[in-house]
């Protein structure tokens, strides 16, 4: 299908990648609160979404369940104040016989706030049955009738983000084989929030298969960040004609490799995104990377979590908001080996424009290099309630320390 998205002509980029610097982590400050261990029969809690509401409160939604897919795994929520005090917290969405995972908060340009589920038979490991939205509407969740289906009668399952440019609502979703389509993802845009146009197929603008994607306007572009099927990781930059002005793949040296859930943002006019990352030693680790918006070269990563290798390999999809100048990130992870994953809340201060008040630069001399950071604690306690607080850089490899939550 054509697309108002198709490929530029004009070779000239605007923004040129000129040069691959080898990029070094940065170790931060953080405190840590667990918002959610299960209930005690379903206790994997993951993929959490964030939107912030009106009062200095944040609604946050994340699937809990029995493992990370082919479970029956239900939606749950919670309200709190940005300082990070819970003021509620319940079900938001329960779909009997099926498998709700890969829940996305979404706000309009009119207002409405909707919560998309990505619905999966778990008896087929996962088969998409399509995705269903619930709108939340006077703090409660309103399911709304119909699979998201395009004008061309595409249906889709899993959405990864959603933004408003110029007044006009856009959002991310792929396609699946299973709901009739090629497995691809693709850029829809909407006037009304309920009819959906397909204006870009990810996949055929990068030449490759891409997964979870995520995007952000800035100055008058638009920056999509994708996950490759593989390993790979890419960077594309559309104008507001929908051209494709330039597109970048990552390699391993440039410290993003092999990424997770992505999320672009854009804070006082400068791009970020924070992603699960491999690209530093044999761990995964929650990342927050600085780029810069002309060459999209990464300027600066900071290492906000490092699992550790006992427990590296499932975690680390993660969304943002600010306190005043505190970097506040919800996402997912297990305490300790062998334990099923928690959701929860990271704060990091945020000085002169990046986190941590002290920070160790580190030299990368390969991919097995030992860590060693420094830190400095946090002198007030923004967490009413549990709350632990480290001393240490978060990114150093260390002997498991007993979790004071358990």
């Amino acid at each position: 299908m054509s697309t108002a998205m198709e490929k530029s002509t004009n070779q000239t980029s605007a923004c040129e990648h000129v040069d691959k610097p080898q990029i070094a982590p940065v170790c931060v400050e953080k405190q840590e609160r667990i918002l959610s261990t299960g209930d005690g029969e379903r206790n994997y809690c993951a993929f959490p979404t964030v939107l912030e509401l009106e009062k200095d409160r944040v609604l946050a939604a994340w699937k809990q369940g029995f493992a990370h897919a082919a479970d029956e795994g239900i939606i749950r929520y919670a309200v709190i104040a940005k300082s990070g005090s819970l003021l509620e917290r319940g079900t938001a969405a329960t779909v009997p016989d099926f498998n709700a995972q890969n829940v996305e908060l979404t706000r309009l340009a009119n207002g409405r706030i909707l919560m998309w589920l990505d619905i999966q038979d778990y008896r087929k490991r996962k088969s998409r049955m399509g995705s269903i939205a619930y709108e939340y509407k006077d703090g409660k969740f309103i399911e709304l009738d119909g699979i998201l289906t395009d004008t061309a009668g595409t249906k889709y399952g899993y959405v990864f983000d959603s933004l408003t440019w110029n007044s006009k609502d856009y959002m991310i979703a792929m396609t699946f084989p299973e709901l009739g389509s090629q497995r691809s993802t693709h850029i829809l845009t909407t006037v009304d929030g309920k009819t959906w146009i397909q204006i870009a197929d990810l996949n055929a603008l990068i030449g490759d298969a891409v997964n979870e994607s995520s995007f952000a306007v800035l100055n008058e572009k638009l920056y999509v960040f994708s996950r490759g099927d593989n390993a790979a990781t890419y960077m594309t930059v559309l104008n507001k004609e929908g051209q494709l002005l330039c597109k970048h793949v990552y390699q391993k040296e440039e410290g993003i490799y092999k990424t997770g859930r992505p999320k672009l943002f854009v804070y006082n006019q400068v791009l970020w995104g924070i992603m699960r990352n491999h690209a530093f030693g044999d761990t995964m680790t929650l990342a927050l990377i600085c780029f810069h918006a002309d060459t999209l070269s990464a300027t600066k990563i900071y290492t906000l979590d490092d699992a550790g290798i006992e427990i590296s390999g499932d975690g680390y999809y993660a969304e943002q908001y600010f306190d005043g100048k505190d970097l506040c990130v919800v996402t997912y992870k297990p305490q300790s080996k062998g334990r099923q994953p928690d959701i929860v809340l990271m704060r990091f201060p945020w000085n002169e424009g990046h986190p941590g008040r002290k920070r160790a630069e580190i030299a990368l001399e390969g991919a097995k290099k030992t860590y060693k950071c420094i830190g400095s604690g946090y002198s007030r306690n923004p967490f009413p309630g549990k709350l632990e607080r480290q001393r240490h850089g978060s990114c150093a490899p260390r002997k498991r320390q007993r979790n004071r939550f358990l």
